[in-house]
């Protein structure tokens, strides 16, 4: 059932190293037959290994009908975090993510937030004026609709963070991601945000490996892309700096990232 209800003509299905992966855990598992591969029992008594990623592929496919819709009514939705870092890993599967992050102009947020409610998500009661929280109990998906990357930020450094511009039109790339074509800032702006984003975490509850391993694999695959001097300026701006550096030690030592970013 797997392989019949699967969309081959979908981009953000299995490429064929990810196809490989599930094969492999076929065999490490000595499964012949497979009756029904939403069977969450069954898949338990696989440790859920199996379940989780086939589970994880939905997750995308889910995220593509977002943006394949938007396209369609000409709304510009920018992902950040999400996709773009779990297509740096062998496998974007294994990335953990419970939602998924939009940012999109105010502008647009009106007519993108009525696009995502015609998707069968429901807005929940964790929005506010500036992200808005949709649920599909379906398609168990949580959107964040984001208007601003600094949401119940109000720090000393606000002003600071805001005058960067990192959603700035003519800032913005596109990649794939997940195999999917997909808008994001641009790569110091991206790591900027990341280290943002890290900081809010440490502060409030503390951070995981996930945290660096995100920035090992994303310096080391777009270090070359990255206006290394811009972005320790905005490290000073922030007053960030050692924060930053100390961080990048530990990807450098433990992780294996490359040490560029070190040297300016």
């Amino acid at each position: 059932r797997l392989w019949i209800k699967s969309d081959w003509g979908s981009k953000a299905f299995p490429t064929f190293p990810h196809i490989f992966l599930l094969i492999r855990l076929l065999l490490q598992k000595y499964i012949k037959i497979f009756a029904d591969y939403k069977n969450e029992e069954l898949a338990d008594s696989y440790n859920g290994e199996l379940f989780a990623i086939i589970k994880k592929y939905e997750f995308y496919k889910n995220i593509r009908i977002v943006l394949d819709a938007a396209k369609e009514k000409g709304i510009k939705l920018v992902v950040f975090k999400g996709c773009v870092l779990a297509d740096l890993y062998p496998e974007y599967v294994r990335r953990y993510s419970c939602d998924t992050d939009f940012y999109v102009e105010k502008s647009q947020n009106a007519q993108a937030i009525a696009m995502i409610e015609e998707l069968g998500y429901v807005i929940n009661e964790h929005s506010n004026s500036e992200v808005t929280v949709f649920y599909s109990e379906e398609k168990e998906h949580t959107i964040e609709l984001h208007t601003c990357l600094w949401e119940d930020y109000e720090g000393r450094q606000l002003d600071i963070l805001e005058s960067f511009n990192l959603t700035a039109p003519d800032s913005l790339i596109n990649i794939t991601a997940c195999g999917m074509d997909v808008t994001t800032l641009g790569y110091e702006n991206h790591l900027i945000y990341q280290i943002f984003h890290i900081i809010k975490h440490f502060s409030l509850e503390g951070i995981g490996i996930k945290y660096l391993a995100d920035i090992t694999l994303y310096v080391s695959k777009y270090g070359k892309e990255i206006d290394m001097e811009h972005f320790w300026k905005c490290m000073d701006q922030l007053r960030y700096t050692k924060f930053a550096y100390s961080l990048f030690v530990l990807c450098v030592e433990f992780l294996g990232m490359d040490d560029t970013i070190l040297k300016y």
